[in-house]
C-alpha cells in the first residue's frame, strides 16, 4: 500500500513522515520518517498505519530500560556490599533453595516490609557499612531482619551472639562463655571442656600478673 501525497508530514506516534521512497521494481514503496529521538528510520507504510511501528525502536528500548532500573539497579549501588546484603537477607529468609533457609526462613525469621519493597529505605535505616568486614547483626538472633532489630557488626561480634553459644552467668551478667573468657583471662577450650561436664562450673578470674 504506498503512502498517499497527504500523510507527509502526519505523525504516528514517535515518527512524523518524512516522504515516499521512490518505487523499485519488485520491491513495494517504502515511507521515510523521523523519529522525535533524531533517528530517521525508512519502513513499510502498512506498519505505520496498523499501528504496530510507532517509533524506530527507541521507546521499546527506553521502556526496557526503565525496568531494568526499577528492578535490578537501586542508586547506582547494584555490586555494593550494602546491596549484596540487602539481597541476602531477603533469599534467605524467602527462598527456600537457599542452603540458609531452613535457619532463617525455615526457622520463622522474616524480613520486615519495608525492607522487602525497598533498598532505599533499608540504606536509610541501616547506612553504609562501616567496613568490609562488617554485615547485618540481629540484635535478637530469634528475631526478624528490620530496623529496631538489626545493626552493622564486626565477625567477633556476631560470633558472640549465635544461637549454639554456650552463655554463662559473671558477676551477675549473663555472657558468652567466650566472652567471659576474654575477661577473666581464661582458655576458651579448656572453660568450654569444662562448662560440657559440668554444668555448675564457672570461669574464674587469673590473678594479675605483676612485673618489676
Amino acid at each position: 500500500m504506498p503512502i498517499r501525497k497527504e500523510c507527509t508530514g502526519v505523525r504516528f506516534g514517535l515518527l512524523v513522515v518524512i516522504s515516499e521512497t521512490p518505487a523499485k521494481s519488485g520491491v513495494r514503496r517504502k515511507a521515510l520518517c523521523k523519529c522525535d529521538c533524531g533517528e530517521y528510520i525508512t519502513i513499510d507504510p502498512r506498519s505505520l498505519f496498523s499501528g504496530h511501528t510507532r517509533s524506530c525502536g527507541c521507546y521499546h528500548k527506553m521502556v526496557v530500560s526503565v525496568a531494568t532500573i526499577k528492578n535490578h539497579t537501586t542508586h547506582g549501588m547494584s555490586r555494593s556490599k550494602e546491596y549484596n546484603t540487602w539481597c541476602h537477607i531477603k533469599s534467605r529468609c524467602n527462598n527456600k533453595r537457599n542452603k540458609k533457609y531452613k535457619d532463617y526462613g525455615g526457622a520463622g525469621v522474616s524480613v520486615s516490609k519495608e525492607w522487602m519493597n525497598s533498598f532505599a529505605v533499608f540504606l536509610a535505616d541501616m547506612g553504609n557499612a562501616p567496613s568490609k568486614a562488617h554485615s547485618i547483626e540481629r540484635i535478637d538472633v530469634f528475631g526478624d531482619y528490620c530496623k529496631e532489630n538489626c545493626k552493622w557488626a564486626l565477625p567477633i561480634e556476631q560470633g558472640r551472639n549465635k544461637r549454639r553459644h554456650r552463655l554463662v552467668e559473671y558477676n551477675g551478667e549473663t555472657m558468652p562463655l567466650s566472652q567471659a573468657c576474654e575477661v577473666t583471662g581464661v582458655n576458651y577450650r579448656g572453660a568450654l571442656y569444662r562448662v560440657n561436664n559440668d554444668k555448675h562450673w564457672m570461669p574464674i578470674p587469673q590473678p594479675p600478673k605483676f612485673t618489676e
